[in-house]
């Protein structure tokens, strides 16, 4: 009987010992875990932060340079209409002025029309 408590004894405490090991390890690997998932979290909301700002700063600059565009767009258009007045090329304008210049006669012959009606 005292070969078999031996025996037993000298079987258990490997056992127990090997059990403590794992549940300790365990225990601290879920800890670990934990941790790292809890440090992605927080590396994860500072990149999208970092990123919000940053696709704020981008969508500044978007605006500002088509504010820019459209300024010298601008520029670029009156500079050409008094590169035109200037040079004379103004068949567009002339145009115009005849076709205000006949609306004008149109508008009278009609209104000398509705008086002479009436």
């Amino acid at each position: 009987m005292t070969t078999t408590i031996t025996i037993l004894v000298s079987v258990a405490v490997p056992i127990i010992t090997a059990l403590i090991s794992f549940f300790a390890s365990r225990y601290q690997s879920k800890n670990e875990l934990e941790k790292a998932r809890e440090q992605q979290k927080a590396e994860l909301k500072s990149l999208r932060g970092q990123h919000e700002l940053e696709i704020g700063k981008i969508k500044t600059e978007l605006k500002e340079q088509a504010e820019l565009y459209a300024a010298n767009k601008q520029t670029d258009l009156q500079f050409d209409l008094m590169s035109k007045i200037f040079s004379g090329e103004m068949s567009e304008f002339t145009q115009l002025e005849k076709t205000f210049k006949e609306l004008e006669r149109l508008d009278k012959v009609f209104n000398q029309d509705a008086t002479n009606n009436k």
